[in-house]
């Protein structure tokens, strides 16, 4: 991919062991994903299975630059309703625990999500 010119790699799985790949790869190409859907969209999904999967995978991969969690479908949205925003929600609560800013500065800074399903 790097070769090719690809500058993110978007739905990297956990399975595909993404610090690693940082390790190896880091500042050629950025990795966005780690969280696998099967960790928090499926019937019966909470906030806290979303905050669960987000902490988790920021925590394993690192806040390293090259790295972007995010669900790992493809782009903005779910199967069961809300869990994209949920997830959402739960990197915005640990960016702004651990790197500062308000929310209005968080959503100012972002294009609008355009959710699909």
């Amino acid at each position: 991919m790097i070769e090719m010119g690809i500058d993110v790699w978007q739905g990297c799985m956990h399975s595909n062991n993404v610090p690693e790949l940082l390790q190896k790869y880091s500042g050629k190409i950025t990795f966005m994903g780690e969280i696998d859907n099967k960790f928090v969209d499926f019937e019966g999904w909470t906030e806290s299975d979303c905050e669960k999967a987000a902490v988790g995978a920021i925590e394993r991969v690192g806040t390293n630059k090259g790295f972007i969690p995010c669900i790992t479908q493809g782009g903005p949205g779910s199967v069961y309703k809300g869990t994209y925003q949920a997830l959402t929600d739960a990197i915005d609560r640990y960016n702004l625990s651990h790197f500062g800013g308000t929310r209005e500065e968080l959503e100012a800074s972002r294009l609008p999500a355009r959710i699909m399903f």
